[in-house]
This record gives structure tokens, C-alpha cells and sequence, in this order.
């Protein structure tokens, strides 16, 4: 009879409160942790992902900002978002601007580029803040 053991390949740890498991194969000695993490563990992570989620907040560029800009300003609105595409459509619009087609064009082009550059840039963000590498 086995009272007061813990069952074969379970062993509990008092100090800890934790559960150690032993691998089921002949002469593993190495145990396997079946416990929840523990609270400092827990806190760290939280820590670490509110660090995280900072970063990505702080770095991170409005949609409606780059909207708003693109929309009034056309081109040049188009800097907040990405300054090499905001330099080309306004070097064309400006170089263009004794016909109506072109720069109403780059106008609107600007608004389309500007959605796509500020969410290529916030999904740099995210990448670089959960590799921890500064932008």
C-alpha cells in the first residue's frame, strides 16, 4: 500500500506548490513542470507585453491623421505617411500642373498610397517591438 506517496511519476513540490511530472520512459530523471506559471513568472510577462504594447502606441501612425492629411492637402498631405511616394506625386503634380487630369489624379493616388503606407508602417512597428528591436 502507498500512503502518503504521491502516485508513480508524480511528485509535488511543497516549497514551490508546484506538481513535477517524470517522463514516462525508463531512467528519464528529468521533470516535466505541469504547474501554472508562477506569479512573478505572470508579472513579468505583463510587464513585457505592457512594454510592448507602449512601444506600439507610442510608434504607431493614425489612419485618420494620414486620411484627414492626404484628403485636404493631396501630395503634400502624403508626407505623413511616406515622404519618397509624397516627393514623386508632387513633383509630378507640380510638373503637370497646366493640365487638371494628372494632378486630380496624383490627388486622389495620394489619399490610396497614404491608407497603404500608414498601415505598412504600424505593421514595422508591431514586428520591431515584439523582436524588441528599436525602429
Amino acid at each position: 500500500m502507498n500512503i502518503g506517496r504521491p502516485k508513480q511519476g508524480v511528485a509535488y513540490n511543497k516549497p514551490t506548490g508546484k506538481l513535477i511530472g517524470f517522463h514516462a520512459r525508463k531512467g528519464a530523471a528529468e521533470p516535466i513542470r505541469l504547474a501554472r506559471t508562477s506569479l512573478r513568472e505572470q508579472t513579468e510577462k505583463t510587464a513585457m507585453s505592457q512594454a510592448v504594447q507602449n512601444y506600439i502606441d507610442t510608434h504607431s501612425k493614425s489612419q485618420l491623421i494620414g486620411f484627414v492629411l492626404t484628403f485636404l492637402l493631396g501630395p503634400l498631405g502624403l508626407f505623413y505617411s511616406s515622404w519618397v511616394a509624397a516627393l514623386i506625386l508632387c513633383v509630378i503634380a507640380f510638373s503637370t500642373a497646366f493640365t487638371i487630369f494628372i494632378p486630380v489624379i496624383c490627388w486622389l493616388l495620394s489619399i490610396l498610397v497614404g491608407f497603404f503606407a500608414v498601415n505598412k508602417h504600424n505593421e514595422k512597428v508591431k514586428a520591431a517591438a515584439q523582436l524588441g528591436i528599436p525602429e
